[in-house]
């Protein structure tokens, strides 16, 4: 740390509760220091403070290092990470203290009063004891079995307690030992597991601290005042009329009704509803009386008092069997344009109400007064609506009968009066049946034959005694459908003739006749036929081209009997969204007691041609384009007519008309996508290919199989032949070893007696050789006495050739070695002046005299001096 960045000449002071790390900036080393203390710092030692995010050590001044003490009073706890492994944290006044061993990614719970210091790396969190109301709880994990377990009894768990006051009874609540008994009945600590969740509910315990182990989950969807997650969950208080509706993890629903206090278990959320911007938890109960009920479906098996329902049963509760109506898991309410609960509807004294039978399909009649409140089960509620020729006669010049129909079926009266005028309607009234066509035509008007209905069910507010919406938004299972039959357009054809009219009906056709009086009469061909002044033959307009269409009608009186055919062209799409064109041909006839109901379909093309496409896309939708290119014949035939038990087809019926269709000839079948159909030609030709392969592999495998069952009896028939032989041989090999078995017995006798002989001899043997070996003995007695003799002459010998030696290094006196060493120091002394003479003649002195200088101290100076003189006597004699 820089001079300049420490003050107080570099001491640093701590206050009791306060504490700082210091790095050492020379080994890395990170100590703490417990106030209060006095230390004085090095320049390698660097204040640092620990960052719980990064995990890491930053350096800071040393003002800012200084951190207080984590302290918990009663009723808090802290959550210490990385806990020492000794168990022991930094205390007060203990001065500059070392890192600690931490068990690092540990965790344990603390709870107060205690206040203590961290070690470099630890991490604390301090939390309020969670005080539980009896509508709250809380939810806590296990992240740690084993200490969990160890630590199960540590909790610290306060009890519900109530006054006699409050509770109006003497009986008490239980006491923490009986609450600690009743949990760990509930929970016994060997059965908790990591992640295991549980809840701790406000009615059995007002305070809370969990043990080391267990961890409070927090509720991230509240926040509290410092936008933190709230650790205490609110629960449901249920007041009389309501309900809530809480769902697992598994999608099983539970219902609980008030009041009451309703606790999630561990696995289960309470479903939540939008109401005005809120969400709420909580609903209330259906209100019903006498004109309102309930239509419910049922979507599990369950038994009650009115019996036993089963999934798919369908229930119309009304107020005269509840009248308050709580959801159940097993119901699911099915509304009718977003309204739950259906209403009765007012039918005054002189009025009636048209009532489909849903499963029948018949229509009924209601009259009143009555205040009539449909089963939506089986009835429905219709509006008829007249065609214009009907109304026409009913009604002539009456033009609020009209537009009131017109209003029904979706049709703009003023459109239609701007073309033809106000007059026109009028002269409609009374004028051929031409006029209504043209009317029919003109607004586009969906009709049929017969009677037009619609439903009626839902909210109306100019529709009398009519479904209003339910106030009441219920929570649950339900079902959605629609309230209206879209039902096939039809036009009601007819005209006049003025005079005396006769036609010729041919073989195969028919013709409808109609008197003013409304008697009418079928007349078929072959015949001819007068009609009346009042007779009218009924029109029909008939659907052209292909594919049949409405923009060229074709208007016949006569009606095809007998060997009828229709064509069409249809546009079908697959599964996989690839369209087709199908060219039909239909084949269909007219049959029936009742001719008068071939003509009930004024356009029966367009009818057959309709039904057969919507049948036709609905099948075609359900496959895909190979399957369809590949089976459309039979597919379009299987979806034409009808499949009887035996397999074969059968005509298809048409109870409207008393048409059936008997047979269907498909003329074409094209895709319009001609890539595709290309990429389909060259997948049918591969397929063909492989089926091909495949059959000659699958001839292939056939053959094989042949052969090799031919290869397997003759393996069976071998080895039933080599069975038989092994047995021969068998039985053979028995005889051979009976007859070997004797021959042994024999030898095995004679060899007996040859060893009984053999032993005789060899006992003779063993005596002569017993004998053999004491003569032996002797003579090696013998040889051994005489080289015993040899030996210790041996011995004498060398024993005076060594004493022979000892006199002979008697005669060896010390004069003796001394002359012999006098004598060869002389030669070393004379070998030395030979080798130095060259030294002598160079420094201009004798041999002698550098002898003399070079042994002065040594035993060969007198040698050399003798050696030097007698030098000197050898050069003067030479001079």
């Amino acid at each position: 740390m820089a001079e300049n960045d420490r003050r107080d000449g570099g001491d640093m002071v701590l206050a009791p509760n306060e504490y700082m790390y210091v790095s050492d900036q020379t080994k890395g080393h990170v100590d703490v220091f417990v106030g209060p203390t006095k230390q004085s710092l090095s320049n390698t030692d660097q204040p640092v403070i620990f960052d719980t995010k990064s995990k890491q050590f930053t350096n800071v001044h040393r003002d800012n290092a200084k951190q207080l003490a984590h302290t918990a009073p009663e009723g808090w706890y802290i959550i210490l990470k990385n806990p020492a492994k000794d168990g022991k944290q930094p205390a007060g006044g203990q001065g500059k203290l070392g890192s600690a061993v931490l068990n690092v990614g540990k965790k344990v719970i603390v709870p107060g009063p205690v206040t203590f210091c961290l070690w470099p790396g630890q991490m604390a969190k301090i939390l309020k004891g969670h005080h539980l109301r009896s509508n709250q709880y809380l939810l806590v994990r296990v992240y740690d079995e084993e200490e969990a377990r160890k630590n199960w009894s540590q909790a610290v768990i306060k009890t519900v307690t109530q006054t006699d006051a409050e509770v109006g009874t003497s009986t008490p609540f239980p006491s923490l030992a009986e609450t600690a008994a009743a949990t760990a009945a509930a929970i016994e600590p060997p059965k908790l597991t990591m992640g295991q969740v549980l809840v701790i509910k406000g009615t059995d315990v007002s305070f809370y601290i969990p043990p080391t182990g267990i961890e409070v989950i927090p509720d991230t969807d509240i926040l509290d005042s410092e936008d933190r997650p709230t650790l205490v969950r609110e629960a449901v208080t249920l007041e009389r009329l309501e309900y809530c509706l809480l769902m697992d993890e598994q999608g099983s629903k539970r219902y609980e009704r008030g009041p009451a206090v309703v606790f999630p278990k561990p696995t289960e959320i309470f479903i939540t509803r939008d109401q005005e911007g809120d969400q709420v938890r909580k609903f209330r109960a259906i209100e019903l009386n006498l004109n309102s009920g309930i239509y419910i479906k049922v979507i599990a098996d369950y038994k009650d008092a009115s019996g036993e329902h089963k999934v798919g049963d369908e229930l119309f509760i009304t107020g005269k069997d509840k009248m308050i109506y709580f959801p159940r898991e097993e119901h699911a309410i099915v509304k009718y344009d977003k309204s739950e609960i259906h209403y009765a509807i007012a039918i005054p004294a002189g009025e009636a109400r048209y009532v489909l039978d849903r499963n029948k399909g018949t229509v009924s009649k209601v009259e009143g007064p009555l205040m009539f409140l449909p089963d939506p089960r089986e009835q429905v509620i219709v509006r008829r609506i007249l065609p214009f020729r009907t109304c026409s006669l009913l009604y002539p010049n009456n033009m609020a009968a009209f537009a009131h129909n017109a209003k029904l079926a979706g049709v703009d009266i003023d459109t239609y009066m701007s073309h033809h005028g106000a007059e026109a309607v009028s002269a409609a009234a009374a004028a051929a049946p031409a006029a209504a066509m043209n009317f029919l035509a003109a607004v586009d008007y969906e009709s049929t034959s017969t009677n037009l209905m619609r439903s009626a069910i839902g909210s109306s507010a100019d529709s009398r005694g009519l479904a209003a919406k339910a106030g009441t938004k219920a929570a649950g299972d339900q079902f959605q459908r629609k309230n209206k039959y879209t039902e096939p357009r039809s036009i009601v054809l007819s005209t006049k003739y003025d005079g005396a009219v006769a036609i010729n009906v041919y073989t195969g056709y028919a013709v409808l006749l109609v008197k003013s009086d409304g008697s009418r009469r079928v007349v078929q061909g072959p015949q001819t036929v007068l009609l009346d002044y009042d007779e009218t033959p009924e029109i029909l307009e008939l659907s052209t081209g292909k594919p049949k269409t409405t923009d060229n009608m074709l208007r016949t009186a006569y009606l095809r009997t007998t060997a009828n055919k229709v064509g069409d062209v249809i546009e079908v799409d697959t599964a996989d969204h690839c369209k087709f064109q199908v060219k039909l041909s239909y084949r269909m006839d007219f049959t029936g007691n009742k001719p008068e109901l071939w003509f009930a379909v004024e356009n029966y093309v367009k009818f057959l041609c309709d039904n057969m496409r919507s049948r036709l896309k609905n099948a075609v939708r359900k496959v895909g384009v190979e399957e369809f290119y590949a089976d459309s014949t039979d597919i379009i035939r299987e979806t034409v007519l009808k499949e009887a038990s035996d397999g074969t087809f059968v005509p298809r019926l048409f109870q409207e008309n008393g048409m059936q269709v008997y047979d269907v000839e498909v003329l074409m079948v094209k895709l319009v996508d001609s890539d595709i159909e290309a990429l389909i030609a060259k997948s049918q030709r591969a397929i063909i290919q492989t089926t091909i392969a495949i059959a000659n592999q699958r001839r292939t495998l056939e053959a094989g199989k042949e052969e090799e069952a031919i290869k397997q009896q003759m393996a069976e028939v071998r080895a039933e032949t080599n069975k038989r032989i092994l047995e021969l041989e068998t039985e053979e090999a028995g005889l051979k070893q009976a007859t070997e078995l004797a021959k042994i017995n024999a030898q095995s006798a004679t060899i007996e007696a040859k060893l009984a002989k053999e032993l005789e001899a060899q006992t003779a043997r063993n005596l002569v050789s017993d004998e053999a070996r004491k003569a032996d003995k002797a003579q090696a007695d013998f040889d051994a006495e005489q080289t015993q003799r040899t030996q210790n002459l041996k011995i004498a010998m060398i024993q005076a050739e060594i004493k022979a030696i000892v006199d002979k290094s008697g005669a060896i006196t010390p004069d003796l070695i001394a002359a012999l060493q006098a004598f060869g120091d002389k030669e070393l002394v004379l070998k030395a002046a030979e080798a130095m003479a060259p030294l002598a003649i160079l420094g201009g002195a004798s041999i002698g005299d550098i002898l003399s200088k070079l042994l002065s101290v040594t035993k060969l100076e007198s040698i050399a001096k003798m050696a030097t003189a007698s030098s000197n006597g050898s050069q003067n004699a030479r001079a």
